[in-house]
């Protein structure tokens, strides 16, 4: 596991090596795909966004399984209404394909849609891909999963 972060290195740290983007000042995602792939030592990197507290637990499996079974390079999760683009697995292969995307300043969706892509349905599990974007978000989550 590693933490793709431009700023708090020494925070996140505790919780995983840190990858910085490899281009300078904040280019989005796709920045943090591209250095997590430019790293990546197995055959394929999860991402999972950071502010998504309870990722499914079979979601690494389940995007494997598709992968392997599709010959995909990269697999999304659709949560039945809207792709979800930074819950993906990706072949280490496409380190170079993602740098040049993001040369051209593409979106991390628009890169994937040009890829060998599958999306898995998730649609049954949806709250499951919520995200906490705000400190009273945050506190109702911890409220309801410790309270």
């Amino acid at each position: 596991m590693v933490i793709c972060a431009n700023r708090n290195a020494d925070r996140y740290a505790q919780f995983a090596p840190v990858i910085a983007d490899g281009e300078s000042g904040f280019r989005g995602p796709l920045a943090g795909i591209a250095a997590a792939l430019r790293a990546c030592a197995s055959e394929w990197l999860l991402t999972v966004p950071v502010d998504c507290p309870q990722p499914p637990r079979d979601l690494a499996v389940r995007l494997h399984d598709v992968a392997l079974g599709e010959n995909r390079d990269v697999v999304v999760v659709s949560d039945g209404v809207r792709v979800e683009p930074m819950f993906a697995l990706y072949r280490n292969t496409l380190a170079a394909n993602a740098e040049d995307a993001l040369r051209k300043d593409m979106p991390v969706v628009r890169w994937q849609q040009g890829l060998n892509r599958a999306l898995v349905d998730f649609s049954t599990r949806a709250p499951e891909f919520g995200n906490l974007n705000t400190l009273e978000e945050f506190r109702q989550w911890e409220q309801g999963a410790h309270g």
